[in-house]
């Protein structure tokens, strides 16, 4: 399940008694989950060593305690839809949409986290969401130059990139995980280049 908004449920001054986990909202795109199953949330919890640059993180593990659709209560839940999963994970994870572009499921099937990857570009002939300069041409990309910062869009959430290698058609960047779509900042906006 791809995780798209995440929240605290838990009100102000609640008691110790009554708190409940963290809820996370998504959609299934296979496979099932069900009431009571141990689930693994990727890549979970991220830390950055300020001094060597090198990132980190740690799968969380925890235990469905509800499943919702819309109104419904659910026993268990199948692709399609979109779906709210109770947890026992602690709230300040789900707090404020920290858990957005997670994927949850089953311990032993989750997929691979990249820290680093190859990506192979194609050039959109303008930069999207710009004018035309002064002489009537269009925003032109420029190459991919090493030490530039991208913006990475992955399925429901955006991470920046630092381009360490250049290769002919392909950029080598330093990431959380996979890509989708790139974006470059020009004009104090990110817009869409490839």
């Amino acid at each position: 399940m791809i995780v798209i908004r995440s929240f605290d449920v838990n009100k102000p001054g609640e008691d110790a008694e009554t708190l409940k986990g963290g809820v996370a909202g998504g959609t299934i795109l296979k496979g099932c989950l069900r009431v009571g199953e141990e689930i693994a949330i990727r890549p979970g919890y991220i830390t950055r060593n300020t001094q060597t640059g090198l990132t980190n993180w740690t799968e969380i593990r925890s235990q469905i305690t509800t499943l919702k659709a819309d109104e419904n209560h659910l026993m268990y839940a199948v692709p399609g839809g979109l779906l709210a999963v109770g947890m026992k994970v602690d709230p300040q994870f789900t707090r404020s949409d920290n858990m957005v572009g997670m994927i949850i499921g089953h311990p032993n099937a989750m997929p691979q986290v990249f820290i680093e990857i190859d990506v192979k570009t194609t050039f959109l002939k303008r930069i999207v969401g710009t004018k035309d300069d002064q002489n009537g041409k269009n925003n032109k990309v420029d190459n991919i130059k090493v030490g530039e910062i991208l913006l990475i869009n992955i399925s429901s959430t955006s991470c920046g990139g630092t381009v360490i290698k250049v290769e002919d058609v392909s950029s080598s960047m330093l990431l959380f995980t996979c890509y989708n779509m790139l974006f470059v900042w020009l004009c104090s906006k990110w817009h869409v280049f490839s």
